[in-house]
């Protein structure tokens, strides 16, 4: 979000009806921002390295 990639205001939008309703449509497109960020910030930012785990 900070680099302008992806609007604050559809994440947020988009995040309530997820809450609201566990629609696999909005799972789904959470899942994939989820793999963008990993992806950006492993090969393009470089803020993460590669042989780092991450918790839940």
């Amino acid at each position: 979000m900070k680099d302008g990639w992806i609007n604050k205001d559809w994440i947020q939008k988009h995040f309530k009806n997820l809450a609201d309703n566990l629609n696999v449509r909005y799972v789904n497109k959470f899942h994939g921002l989820l793999a963008f960020e990993i992806w950006y910030r492993l090969f393009i930012t470089k803020e993460m390295d590669p042989n780092t785990e991450l918790s839940a």
